[in-house]
């Protein structure tokens, strides 16, 4: 046993000493230096500090409402604003017009307020979110591509007029008109009926309109359908009404890897019903299930299943089941359509018009060549549609499908917006759209603040996209054939779901679609918006494209086109969750100082600085080191709890009751953020998440992570562009380096990634995962055997490819192993993050469990000395160090940062705080009853408010002022106050003098300087949320109430919240 540790430590020595001389002598410098970070942490920088969302529109906005909130931004430490015309729920009357003298009057008087107060000013591209408005029309918007299908006998001159399609903006722009051969006949004589009169059995096959099914309790609704002579089937079309969570809204949260997915709100519906065929009508077999859309950011609702060929006259749709079916919720579902023609299963994802991550539970069916439509008998007939919309057609023999393909808007819109400026979202894959919003909107408000003389605002920020998908643009064939080097016209068919030559050419072609869509939203809509911004001299954030990712996108290839890559993370994430990840991956990869994010989203009236903090520090930990709060909506009156605006927006207002006493929360972050901007990040995995747009971080995808490790993520950009290899390490222009990398679990790798990821192995590179098992860009047919053989030397020898290794078969840790890898924090698992300076080594940490924390640590760092920067205090103390191995001791929710160099300081040691003593004597509790409360009670043990009987107790919501005192006559060096875990922020008075505030873990204060010999007075000033008083107004006359509206906050269904101190006061030393 001792002889294998020092082997495993001569190993970590030696990896340490390649890592020094490999960083030393090889990658650029990181920047940034140990006193650089001191600075920032000692004294909180402007630079660093939270900025806030701030909502107008929902309340008649006043000049002294607007002085009130940004004076009280700027008194507790926030940094700076985003303007952002949102509104939620009905907007009040009088409220002014968006872009009337009122409104431009209320920006230039923010915007001269902001510079007077030193806070940074920045707008929201758009009215609402995303981005759109008025000015947009269909021409402009969002589109995607539309068949409208007619199927037709040939061996004649045809001359029909073909149907348009039908959408209430009367707007559509023909693309192609194809034909293809079609086993369907026109005119099928056709039996349908039903076993219950609740059903017209016939609407369901006609148009696009949804029928109400009936949930009939213990009884199942079947369709029956007699073709009266045999016919083969192979796919059922519908549309049906949505529900459910899909994938793409949920949020991906830290689990363990599994084979499903999994995030936040996401459950697997069950089947609708399904497909059945019988030979004789009454003995029915199941031909597939119906499966259920799941509700997303989209109004498209198509569906699609495929199935091998079945022959029967009969069939039958049997509809129970599903997703209500017990609670006795209807089922929307219509436009079904039955078909002999093999097609795409589930097409309506793999050509982008719902956005889905491709699975392999979606897979075509195994149909043989002869049932498949070659390219060369798809017909182009565009020049055979006249300008009147009649097609004059000589068609050859055979039953033929026209397919008129035209663009038509999506009907995607601005959310929560002004009423008055409401419109269309602009075109995603076009610069002529994107320029026209940027100039409509943002640049309107910039050319106007310099034509008054204003020139501080200093960018334009972008919320999250949500408003569904778009697979066509105006010159979607041109920009395809560039991007991907052959034309799409052949093959268009594939979009309306037919397969053309074979399942893996058609599969391959819709990938291609979806990287065009995805490469183009990254191009012409990111892109452009940056493009203006810096041609202005402004700076974009933006969260490309947001956390629901209801568009066909790359995510990380997005965040990489903007100056600030942003993300988002929501209160009820306490975990954290991989949207934030990929903003911090996106800006280490492209080489961008700042991880943005909107934070702390959807607070309530419970919502205390201690929660927000544990949350906080998880972000960190992912590499965020800025955040943006969603939001405040301006207060146009003082009012107990404000003016919301909607539930979710109290908790940042100054009407909140613990608002002018959390200046050292709002501190907290900016020391935080500006540590974590210095130097560079440092992270030994780098995860290839594959090209299959779209594409993100997907919890079940992921291979398990062994604690101790950090990693960043990446998409087949950033591979072939940004990757090369040094030292045995996989280096980036910035010289942030990779020790493995980690290949996707699918084992779909393009052949140019393959390519690359062998040159890197060959080189000296270590890479972990499956097999590949094959490329899905349609380039790549034909050249298997190149594929193969690369695979083959790298997967099937001993794992030896040139100079690297190649690892599968085992579990990442054990990879790690193999390669003498250590873990960057060894020790129990902490959230950590860690950045590298010139002369220091940053290690963020985070104990996010309940439990506390204590044992041996072993760092990766080559400095001698180590210091504790406490950032809740911002006291640092010295840290005793062995070649990194520190010892390390944490309560419940706490952090810290670990800096290691080698700057010797005499600094003192964190106090060990081993004595104790009970402050037991009685205790004075003023209650103010100016908010209902008791005045003065006394007691001798703390007790919760919530707990006690008396409502004016009970129900408290506000400051609460404990006296007591002691007395000392010790020495005070090294005392600190300890008071219980709770949910409130306590100010702390001793004999007179303000000592600091109590709001987070550890719950501690030192308070030694502030201690005299005798006798010593304490005040607690104690400060919970405004959720009691709002629900013990909900109860009373509206005469009686502190909150005038306390059914936006709270329901007869909320509890109390504990509030108050409950426990033991204890004086530490």
């Amino acid at each position: 046993m001792e002889d294998d540790c020092m082997r495993k430590i001569r190993l970590f020595s030696l990896f340490l000493l390649v890592s020094i001389v490999c960083n030393a002598d090889s990658y650029p410098v990181p920047g940034g230096t140990f006193n650089k970070a001191l600075t920032g942490f000692l004294n909180p920088q402007d630079s660093a500090r939270t900025k806030m969302w701030w909502f107008h529109g929902k309340f008649p906005s006043t000049k002294e409402g607007m002085t009130k909130d940004l004076e009280a931004f700027k008194r507790i430490g926030i940094g700076g604003i985003v303007f952002y015309d949102q509104v939620h729920g009905d907007q009040l009357p009088g409220t002014e017009l968006a872009m009337s003298k009122e409104w431009w009057d209320n920006v230039y008087y923010v915007a001269r307020e902001t510079e007077r107060l030193g806070l940074d000013f920045e707008f929201h591209v758009s009215n609402g979110f995303v981005a759109g408005g008025p000015w947009i029309k269909p021409e402009d918007a969002m589109k995607r591509l539309e068949s409208i299908e007619t199927v037709v006998s040939g061996g004649k001159q045809l001359e029909l007029r073909l149907k348009v399609p039908e959408n209430k903006y009367d707007f559509y722009r023909d693309i192609k008109v194809m034909a293809i051969p079609t086993e369907d006949v026109s005119n099928v004589q056709v039996k349908i009926s039903s076993n219950t009169s609740q059903v017209n059995p016939e609407h369901l096959f006609e148009g696009q309109e949804l029928c109400a099914i009936p949930a009939i309790k213990n009884e199942s609704i079947y369709i029956r359908i007699d073709y009266s002579r045999a016919k083969v089937l192979r796919s059922i079309t519908y549309i049906i009404g949505p529900s459910g969570k899909a994938t793409t809204s949920a949020t991906n949260v830290p689990a363990e890897p599994q084979e499903t997915f999994v995030g936040t709100g996401y459950e697997v519906l069950p089947p609708c019903g399904e497909l059945q065929w019988s030979e004789d009508g009454e003995v029915y077999h199941k031909v597939c299930d119906l499966k259920p859309l799941y509700r997303a950011h989209e109004s498209y609702k198509k569906k699609t299943i495929s199935f091998l060929p079945v022959k029967a006259r009969f069939y039958r749709i049997k509809l129970s089941g599903w997703n209500g079916f017990d609670e006795g919720k209807a089922l929307h579902l219509g436009g079904i359509v039955l078909s002999s023609d093999p097609m795409i299963n589930e097409y309506e994802y793999k050509a982008g018009y719902i956005s889905e991550y491709i699975e392999k539970t979606m897979a075509s069916p195994a149909y043989t060549s002869s049932e498949l439509i070659p390219s060369g008998k798809v017909l182009d007939i565009t020049h055979c549609l006249g300008m009147d919309g009649v097609l004059r057609w000589n068609a050859p023999a055979g039953n033929w499908r026209i397919l008129r393909l035209c663009m038509v808007p999506t009907g995607g819109k601005v959310k929560h917006g002004r009423p008055e400026m409401m419109g269309l979202e602009c075109d995603k894959l076009s610069v002529r759209a994107a320029t026209l919003q940027f100039n409509s909107y943002f640049k309107q408000i910039l050319d106007s603040l310099d034509y008054h003389g204003i020139n501080n605002l200093k960018g334009m920020a972008m919320d999250s996209h949500e408003a569904g998908a778009q697979n066509w643009t105006d010159d979607f064939l041109a920009a395809f054939k560039r991007l991907r080097g052959y034309d799409l016209t052949p093959y268009l068919p594939v979009m309306a779901g037919y397969v053309i030559d074979d399942i893996k050419t058609s599969e391959n072609v819709l990938y291609d679609v979806r990287l065009t869509i995805a490469d183009l939203i990254a191009e012409r809509y990111y892109g452009t918006f940056d493009r203006l911004c810096r041609k202005h001299n402004v700076v974009f954030t933006a969260q490309a494209t947001g956390n629901a990712q209801c568009i066909v996108a790359i995510s990380i290839v997005a965040k990489s086109k903007v100056q600030k890559p942003q993300g988002e993370f929501w209160v009820m994430q306490p975990d954290g969750n991989y949207d934030i990840k990929e903003s911090s991956s996106a800006a280490h990869l492209y080489g961008k100082p700042i991880a943005s994010a909107e934070a702390f989203t959807d607070g309530d009236l419970t919502t205390m600085p201690s929660d927000l903090k544990n949350i906080a520090d998880g972000a960190y930990a992912f590499g965020i080191n800025e955040f943006v709060v969603c939001a405040s909506v301006h207060q146009p009156r003082e009012a107990n709890a404000g003016d919301p605006g909607g539930r979710y927006y109290a908790t940042y207002s100054r009407n909140n009751t613990w608002w002018e006493k959390s200046r050292d929360f709002w501190n907290y972050q900016a020391r935080v953020s500006y540590v974590m901007r210095q130097g560079r990040s440092v992270a030994d995995l780098c995860v290839y998440l594959g090209n299959n747009a779209p594409v993100r971080i997907l919890t079940h995808r992921l291979p398990k992570i062994p604690a101790g490790y950090d990693f960043d993520v990446f998409s087949e950009d950033a591979l072939l562009t940004r990757m090369e290899l040094k030292e045995g390490k996989i280096v980036l222009p910035t010289g942030q380096c990779y020790s493995m990398m980690v290949l996707p679990r699918s084992g779909e790798i393009s052949l140019d990634a393959l390519r690359k990821i062998a040159l890197l192995v060959k080189q000296g590179a270590c890479v972990y995962g499956n097999r590949p098992t094959g490329s899905p860009c349609k380039k790549d047919i034909g050249k298997e055997d190149e594929y193969e053989a690369l695979v083959h030397a790298m997967w099937d020898a001993t794992g030896f490819y040139g100079n690297g290794r190649v690892f599968s078969g085992m579990t990442l840790s054990e990879a790690l192993q193999k390669m003498c890898i250590a873990p960057d924090v060894d020790g129990t698992k902490l959230y950590f993050a860690h950045r590298e300076t010139e002369d220091c080594d940053i290690y963020f940490l985070d104990n996010h469990t309940d439990r506390q924390i204590s044992g041996q640590y072993v760092f990766k760092t080559k400095y001698k000395y180590a210091q504790l920067w406490d950032a809740v205090s911002g006291r640092r103390y010295n840290l005793p160090s062995d070649k990194g191995h520190v010892t390390l001791h944490f309560l419940s929710r706490e952090s810290c940062f670990i800096v290691f160099s080698d700057h010797k300081e005499n600094l003192e040691h964190k106090p060990s705080l081993q004595k104790q003593r009970v402050l037991d004597n009685d205790w004075t509790i003023y209650f103010d009853p100016r908010y209902k409360g008791k005045g003065t009670v006394y007691c001798r043990r703390l007790e919760y408010w919530n707990e006690n009987e008396d409502p004016a107790i009970r129900y408290y919501s506000g400051t609460a002022v404990y006296r007591t005192s002691f007395e000392w006559n010790g020495d005070s060096t090294g005392v600190h106050l300890q008071i219980p875990s709770n949910n409130c922020v306590t100010e702390v008075y001793v004999n007179g003098q303000q000592a600091g505030t109590i709001w987070c873990s550890p719950w501690v204060l030192d308070i030694s300087s502030y201690m005299k010999s005798g006798k010593n007075e304490f005040e607690l000033h104690v400060t919970n949320s405004w959720n009691n008083r709002a629900i013990d107004d909900l109860g009373q006359d509206k005469n009686d109430r502190l909150i005038g509206k306390p059914e936006l906050f709270v329901s007869e269904s909320s509890i109390l919240q504990d509030a108050g101190l409950q426990g033991e006061v204890l004086l530490r030393y």
